[in-house]
């Protein structure tokens, strides 16, 4: 993760993920559901902000102009280590949860690391926070 100290701006640069996803009968799909799984992770952590009330989303008037979501140039280097399946395994599993949840907290504990110690407790983090907190 790195931060942009000028506009608060954060980017993950890659993420590495061990995974057990059992017997593998499409390894091309557990590939996509791991970076499906990041790109959302990244999404919910540092973009989607749904504000409560009748200026939020539920008012009918939002779309993608207004709500923010992961894009492509969002995508960071990305490498899979699936684990190989334990002995008399026959089945496989879906990794999408697997991938998002350790997300959020190697995001936050890089962040700590990238402001000098300082802890978010809220998501989503975004840019004018971070720069509150390396001030």
């Amino acid at each position: 993760t790195s931060v942009n100290p000028k506009t608060g701006y954060i980017k993950v640069e890659e993420v590495v993920s061990v995974l057990g996803a059992g017997v593998l009968h499409c390894p091309e799909l557990v590939s996509g559901q791991s970076q499906g799984g990041i790109l959302m992770a990244i999404g919910n952590m540092l973009l989607e902000d749904c504000p409560i009330g009748p200026d939020g989303p539920g008012n009918g008037t939002w779309n993608l102009n207004r709500y923010a979501v992961a894009r492509v140039a969002d995508v960071p280097k990305q490498e899979l280590i699936i684990l190989p399946p334990g002995e008399g395994e026959t089945t496989g599993r879906g990794i999408a949860e697997a991938v998002f949840c350790p997300i959020g907290p190697a995001l936050l504990n890089g962040l700590a690391m990238a402001t000098g110690g300082k802890r978010f407790t809220s998501t989503p983090i975004l840019p004018k926070q971070v720069l509150e907190a390396i001030k």
